[in-house]
């Protein structure tokens, strides 16, 4: 599904759809000049889950994501990207939802499934027979170092990050997959 399709005015995604300011919930409303579509009106709407954990559906013909609907109804604009601030991605309340860019969605990921350490930014390098550890910045991964210990590497990635800040506080859990 493309994520770079311009969504309906604010105006008209309210005249399409509910939503409940607490659970982020959208449902169908009536649609005065499409009588055959009011059999959804009251339904909940964008509902399909997608292969990363993100509520999605049609909305006019296109494909949506409900997080960016519910951007849109509330704040209005479509920012590169919104975010879900406790890193739940089918929690949709507006007050859990920020408008950020590539950098803050990346310092507030977290690990990735083949990370091999348990950290991000640290992994094995079977080339070198030891742990690298990395950090990116500003779209540039730097090298910052190669350690023969685990907890050393850790802790060099950990001073990277403080030095540079910007990164959540569930930056790195573990995922839930």
């Amino acid at each position: 599904m493309k994520n770079n399709e311009r969504l309906p005015s604010q105006a008209r995604l309210w005249e399409l759809l509910d939503l409940d300011q607490v659970t982020g919930a959208l449902t169908w409303r009536e649609r005065p000049d499409d009588p055959g579509f009011n059999w959804r009106a009251g339904r909940p709407a964008l509902t399909a889950i997608d292969n990363h954990g993100y509520r999605h559906g049609k909305l006019l013909g296109c494909w949506a994501f409900a997080h960016r609907v519910i951007w849109k109804m509330v704040y209005g604009g479509e920012p590169e990207y919104v975010s879900h601030i406790d890193g739940d991605t089918l929690f949709n309340r507006p007050s859990n939802l920020h408008a950020t860019d590539a950098t803050g969605v990346a310092r507030n990921a977290k690990l990735k499934c083949h990370n091999t350490s348990g950290v991000n930014g640290v992994g094995w390098s079977p080339g070198e027979n030891c742990w690298r550890a990395s950090i990116t910045i500003d779209n540039r991964t730097r090298h910052l170092g190669y350690f023969a210990l685990l907890s050393a590497a850790v802790a060099a990635r950990a001073k990277a990050e403080r030095e540079h800040g910007g990164f959540s506080a569930r930056h790195g859990e573990k995922r839930d997959d």
